[in-house]
């Protein structure tokens, strides 16, 4: 494939040494010069997806002698004699015309092993001298136009292995001696289509059987038998249908699993499964397969290994293993579709899914080489109790069907490459339970009808782009977990949760949370981890937190918070491993002028909350570092501990601007040196003088 052009030169001829000559895919013309076969050490001519023209060379002068069907037949010198070691001829996708010339078959008989012309414009019959190529193990002469019937010498191919000679206009039958080194469920149908009948192959293969063909006469407008023509490819009266295993056109429950079989490179599924491709073996006995009343009600492929290869590898594409076929749609009772942990399975889902109408679980979660679009059509599935695609490679965005789903309990699509937003019908799924979405490159705002989810236990977004606040949840009574970590919200505190009685878990770590944590969060009997962790969080911790006895885990560190901690939480020997033993108050939140990596003093190496350096400081409880502290800061953890933003304009303004200087924000003063001297703030008339202390 060098993009060559123009005609094959004859000095090749003189390459004396030339073991194996390939020019395939080109844009070689012209016909081949009878002096290129004088090559007495080529192996292997290739001349594959080019343009030439005209016969194969012969020698024209040669009448046809009889020769004896043995071993010890010796051809006389012949052009093709020239190439006395060739063993592989691929001629193939050009168009040479004529007839295969007996001499040729002569010439290459003592040691061609692979002899493919198809894809040209032979004509002629097949000559007997077929029989002598003794090595011969691959021969294709496909679409050509090549007639007559098949002589019967060509049995005589003893190292045959794969054979097409689909889509000319042979005749007759195949020898039954061929048909016989040839044994499978089809017999003589898997060398070439019988007269009458047809498949897009030539020959029936895992694709289905032959199919009968009714041949229009437009003479008459009669449909009458088709001529008697082998390895007819089409038929323009009649669809093929994939799967068709018995040719009646219509696909049977039994044939529609050989049909996924088949598409999932099956004959590498296991040990378990190698009476799938049989035909014969009831459907109800075969591996994976449930059934209610002779009907198929679940797949279950979870130990097969699907789209692999011999080595046990994956197939590589989408040419050797497709993936699902959407005839799956047509098992209209199936209720259970598990393919899970399939990670070699290639494809897409199919559209054809959102016809199971009594499909219950759908899972392909793990099957990480799948790809595409959620189909829309899922949302057609509306007896779905359990959707999950998590830990795949499908994109595009969460289809609105989605909500269509009424009766689904369980939705996880997380670890996939979507984008675009949770779209709002969500809040039609009335029986969700679980709605597990981390990780899924999904974005945008939260929907206000999340909230409306009055059976919601599980809420998991967390490790996305979700900006926006987080929406009031006070309906969804039965939450149990909310994980948002890792996301941009904004906004308060949800304080809608501290009325949710059956909440266990909040984890809403790493956004940008503001506002103060709700003092009813004591309130919540079940709460048993609470992390609200490098957010931006003022004021202080609830001392009502101190009372839960279900708490287990509180993580606060990396906001603005700042003292007292609860002495409730201080010495509650429960929460954090028990770590308040050893540590104290450090094991809740660390305190001012002291930092640790985690917000708070674990028992591990180096886990304690350590002093800052001299000269150094934090700002807030839990800090994971240490600084220098200006007074700009002083006056900025001032103002967060004083609620300053619930003051009048008069009193806050300037407060915090950063194009302004801190001597510049109301109620401060300063020296000639910039230094802050004075700070009138308004608590009950007084105000602060720093000189006086």
């Amino acid at each position: 494939s060098n993009r060559l052009t123009g005609t094959m030169p004859s000095e090749l001829g003189w390459m004396r040494d030339l073991v194996e000559l390939n020019l395939s895919k080109n844009s070689l013309v012209g016909t081949l010069p009878d002096d290129f076969f004088s090559l007495p050490r080529l192996e292997s001519l290739i001349l594959s997806w080019n343009g030439f023209t005209g016969d194969i060379p012969s020698d024209m002068n040669y009448e046809d002698d009889p020769f004896e069907d043995d071993d010890e037949y010796d051809p006389p010198d012949y052009i093709w004699t020239g190439v006395p070691r060739l063993e592989c001829l691929a001629l193939d996708h050009n168009h040479f015309e004529g007839t295969i010339r007996p001499d040729m078959l002569l010439g290459v008989s003592p040691t061609i092993k692979v002899l493919d012309l198809s894809d040209n414009e032979l004509t002629g019959t097949l000559p007997a001298q077929i029989g002598l190529l003794k090595k011969l193990g691959k021969l294709n002469l496909s679409y050509n136009d090549l007639d007559g019937p098949l002589p019967t010498e060509i049995g005589e191919l003893s190292s045959i292995v794969k054979i097409n000679m689909t889509a000319n206009a042979f005749t007759g039958t195949p020898p039954e001696k061929l048909c016989g080194m040839f044994t499978g469920i089809f017999g003589c149908d898997g060398l070439l289509c019988p007269p009458g009948t047809f498949h897009p192959d030539g020959a029936a293969n895992e694709r289905g059987a032959c199919r009968p063909c009714p041949d229009k006469d437009d003479d008459d407008d009669e449909y009458i038998p088709l001529s008697a023509v082998l390895g007819r490819t089409n038929c323009d009266a009649v669809e093929f249908v994939d799967g068709d295993m018995n040719g009646d056109g219509h696909l049977d429950e039994r044939e529609i699993l050989r049909l996924i079989y088949a598409a999932t490179n099956g004959e590498n599924w296991g040990d378990a499964f190698m009476d799938w491709p049989d035909i014969k073996v009831d459907k109800c006995n075969l591996a994976g397969v449930n059934c209610k009343d002779t009907l198929v009600t679940k797949i279950d492929l979870r130990e097969a290994t699907l789209c692999a290869n011999a080595a046990g590898n994956q197939a590589g594409s989408p040419e050797r293993c497709p993936g699902l076929p959407g005839e799956l749609g047509l098992l209209a009772h199936l209720e259970v579709l598990d393919l899970s942990r399939s990670t070699f399975l290639l494809g897409t889902i199919p559209t054809e899914l959102g016809l199971l109408k009594t499909l219950r679980v759908l899972d392909l979660s793990s099957c990480t080489s799948m790809e595409g679009s959620i189909p829309s059509e899922i949302g057609q599935v509306t007896s779905l109790r359990v959707l999950n695609l998590a830990e795949s490679s499908f994109t595009g965005t969460l289809p609105d069907t989605i909500g269509n789903l009424r009766m689904l309990e369980k939705i996880n699509i997380g670890l996939n490459k979507l984008h675009g937003t949770l779209p709002s019908t969500l809040g039609g799924l009335e029986s969700i339970r679980e709605i597990l979405l981390s990780r899924a490159h999904l974005g945008g705002t939260l929907p206000s009808e999340l909230g409306n989810l009055r059976s919601l236990e599980n809420l998991e977004l967390y490790g996305n782009d979700f900006i926006g606040t987080i929406p009031d949840m006070s309906n969804a009574s039965a939450l149990k977990r909310i994980d948002c970590f890792n996301n941009k919200l904004t906004g308060q505190f949800p304080s809608s949760l501290a009325s949710i009685s059956q909440i266990q878990i909040v984890h809403l770590k790493n956004n940008r949370l503001t506002g103060t944590l709700p003092e009813n969060l004591g309130n919540l009997p079940l709460l048993s981890w609470l992390d609200v962790s490098n957010n931006n969080l003022v004021g202080t911790i609830p001392p009502s937190l101190g009372t839960i006895t279900s708490l287990r885990d509180i993580r606060m560190g990396g906001n603005k918070i700042h003292g007292p901690v609860p002495e409730s939480l201080c010495s509650n020997t429960r929460v954090n491993a028990g770590r308040t033993r050893q540590f104290g108050c450090d094991a809740v939140i660390c305190p001012l002028g002291t930092f640790s990596g985690i917000g708070y003093a674990t028992d591990s190496d180096g886990g304690e909350c350590k002093e800052c350096l001299e000269g150094e400081t934090t700002q807030y409880l839990g800090s994971r570092l240490c600084r220098t502290f200006t007074q700009r800061d002083f006056l900025s953890m001032f103002f967060d501990a004083m609620s300053g933003e619930e003051w009048s304009d008069d009193q806050k303004k300037g407060w915090k601007d950063e194009n302004l200087s801190e001597c510049e924000w109301a109620g401060v003063s300063c020296d000639e040196e910039g230094k802050v001297d004075g700070l009138e703030f308004p608590i009950s008339g007084s105000s602060w003088d720093p000189n006086t202390y």
